[in-house]
């Protein structure tokens, strides 16, 4: 039964509820964003970045030459941060990256902006201006209002430290919610309006009109449940003061049927909970069975719950389930009227009359990139096979080859032309043709194993296997036997390793990349070639205790091998030389001919077979970390990460 209170609450509290706009649009902003112009003034604020051979690369929409282009997922992979819907077929958004994207009912259309810290909130005017939220999360200090009106550039800093977001319209005021503290722009002028009495924690803000908001006090100030408060003709006062009902109550604020929502949360029973202020009265609204940790979101004049997976709409005095809801509980969901939604996680979708439509691809799990004939194609774990690109205009990629094998766990990509899949159930070989195609059968996993290895590595002439302390498995037109690992030497008692990358050549010679913590915390670093029944040493570093380090060894044979570790070496057949020294590789692939393509946290940087750099373009402006890197015959760069995520530079 919900718990019903009454306060002697103004009636104002409420006045203007169903009159105010949402946090993301103004009134009447209903006209197109003027997204789609070129834009060569950034935000005058910027992070140096690292020089571009032959030129500058910059993000385009359409894989223009000399630009990256977001090809998997689009309109861009980064995380939406805040987002607006002022129509049905109008929707943009901005990631934490600084990417302000907007659907025009056909595209979407994309510009990269350069912000002098991480957006936290998006407000779109009719006239086309945008207002973001910034905050400058890594020195928990600096916040700033950046407006953009006809491509110019406004950066306005904010007083004092802390978070800013929400950006919200009454009329020609613009408000904007603090940590401590308000700010609100009239006319051009932004003014700092100081929070209640003991300067509480802000959490949630509900705008009434351009003079009066009402703030929702962080449980975590003091009251141990939260406090509504309203800022009136230049004072504050106690709206209501949760602490009768015993429930911590979160925000945000959301306003639907002539009264405010709220989130929260039982302490006793450790169940999160929804409350409806209204008039006099604070009720505990029954919510659907089953619930764990739900979110309240106002979505247009609509109210949703989302917990996990799940959402629900409310229909009168129940709740409606969202059926085939597509995204996750903490993602960005905004709408327009009751009838609207546009979901930002798990992809891009919008949910209108009760159908869904996809707009953007979520994350699909995904492994290496295989050269087939100088083209790339990508592994895709769950559902198992090969993403593959379509001849579209920019291109996509989508499933090519399908394999009801999977999910797989990991791969090996091609070595003279021949590449494996490891599966739960064991190993699968995979010769490429014109194109890529998963017909072989399934080499068991030897009993001892129990499952699939996601580190192996193989070619025509066998597959090899890390299987744990016992070392490897091994097969060449034969059953799976198992051979002793290498020893490091310099270490005076036997420790375990682990084993980071194993590769195969077409000559049968084996590479082990491995890394030892010892007990002093010192971090050794090898790579191991096997060749008939020794092991011998062929590059030695130091890592760093606490550091997650890739190392990566790449070759059809022997004195074509490239091995990334710390730096980039180039091993003849006998020894091991380094061409590149102090070099973060967090990606290695191999070059049509037979040169390399190294990923670093900055850049692609190109290396001929003799190991001569050749060229460098540095990674896009994005919020994002790449771990796999592909070069085609064209010289066309991707990089990929686990995530299915996948950009491209066109030189």
């Amino acid at each position: 039964m919900p718990r019903l209170l009454s306060y002697a609450i103004a009636a104002s509290l409420l006045s203007g509820c169903a009159q105010t706009a949402t946090a993301t649009r103004l009134p009447g902003a209903d006209a197109a964003t003027p997204i789609d112009a070129p834009v060569d003034a950034p935000v005058p604020v910027d992070v140096p970045r690292p020089p571009v051979d032959g030129g500058v690369s910059v993000l385009s929409d359409d894989c223009r030459p000399a630009t990256w282009c977001w090809e998997r997922p689009r309109p861009t992979g980064e995380v939406a941060a805040a987002a607006a819907v002022t129509s049905p077929d109008r929707a943009v958004f901005i990631t934490e990256g600084g990417t302000l994207a907007a659907w025009d009912g056909t595209r979407w259309r994309s510009r990269q902006l350069t912000l002098p810290g991480q957006p936290t909130g998006l407000l779109l005017g009719a006239d086309g201006e945008l207002v973001v939220t910034v905050v400058d999360r890594a020195a928990s200090g600096g916040r700033w209002v950046v407006e953009l009106r006809d491509d110019a550039p406004r950066v306005v800093p904010l007083a004092g430290e802390g978070y800013v977001s929400r950006p919200t319209a009454s009329g020609a005021t613009v408000w904007a919610l603090g940590t401590r503290e308000l700010f609100r722009r009239r006319g051009t002028t932004w003014e700092t309006i100081p929070g209640p009495a003991g300067s509480p924690v802000l959490s949630a803000l509900h705008v009434v009109g351009p003079d009066e908001v009402i703030a929702l006090e962080s449980w975590g100030s003091g009251s141990g449940t939260g406090v509504l408060h309203r800022y009136r003709a230049g004072a504050w006062e106690v709206a209501v003061d949760f602490r009768a009902i015993e429930l911590r109550v979160e925000g945000p604020i959301v306003s639907h049927g002539g009264a405010l929502w709220m989130r929260t949360f039982d302490t006793n029973t450790m169940e999160a909970g929804v409350i409806r202020v209204a008039g006099a009265e604070v009720e505990s609204v029954v919510t659907p069975r089953g619930l764990g940790s739900l979110s309240v979101h106002g979505v247009g004049d609509a109210l949703w719950l989302v917990d996990g997976a799940r959402a629900w709409r409310r229909d009168g005095d129940g709740w409606t389930p969202v059926e085939g809801f597509p995204g996750q509980q903490y993602g960005v969901i905004e709408g327009v009227g009751g009838d609207v939604a546009w979901v930002w996680s798990n992809g891009i979708h919008r949910w209108r009359a009760g159908a869904w439509d996809r707009f953007g691809e979520g994350d699909q799990p995904t492994g290496n990139f295989w050269d087939v004939n100088g083209q790339p194609m990508l592994v895709s774990q769950r559902p198992a096979g090969f993403l593959g690109l379509i001849n579209s205009s920019p291109p996509s990629w989508a499933m090519a080859v399908s394999d009801p094998r999977g999910p797989f766990v990991g791969d090996s990509p091609p070595v003279d032309r021949v590449g494996y899949m490891a599966s739960a159930a064991g190993v699968i070989q995979v010769s490429l043709g014109d194109l890529a195609s998963i017909g072989g059968p399934v080499l068991r996993w030897p009993g001892a194993v129990m499952g699939g290895r996601t580190v192996i590595g193989g070619s025509a002439a066998g597959v090899w296997a890390w299987v744990g302390a016992e070392g490897f498995s091994s097969v060449a037109g034969r059953p799976w036997t198992t051979v002793a690992g290498p020893t490091f030497a310099d270490v005076p008692r036997p420790e375990g390793y682990t084993v980071d990358a194993v590769h195969y050549t077409a000559d049968a010679r084996l590479f082990l990349a491995a890394s030892m913590v010892t007990g002093d915390k010192q971090v050794r670093r090898r790579v191991f070639v096997r060749e008939g029944e020794a092991w011998r040493q062929v590059v030695a570093e130091m890592g760093v205790f606490g550091r997650t380090e890739s190392a990566f060894v790449v070759g059809d044979r022997a004195g074509e091998v490239f091995i990334g570790l710390s730096g980039l070496y180039r091993y003849d057949g006998t020894t091991a030389t380094l061409v590149a020294p102090d070099l973060d590789v967090q990606g290695l692939s191999r070059r049509v001919d037979g040169g390399a393509v190294v990923l670093t946290p900055t850049a692609v940087v190109t290396y001929s077979a003799a190991g001569v750099r050749v060229g460098q373009v540095p990674l896009p402006p994005v919020r994002a970390y790449f771990t796999r890197v592909h070069q085609s015959v064209t010289g066309v760069v991707r990089v990929s990460n686990p995530s299915g995520w996948v950009m491209r530079y066109t030189p």
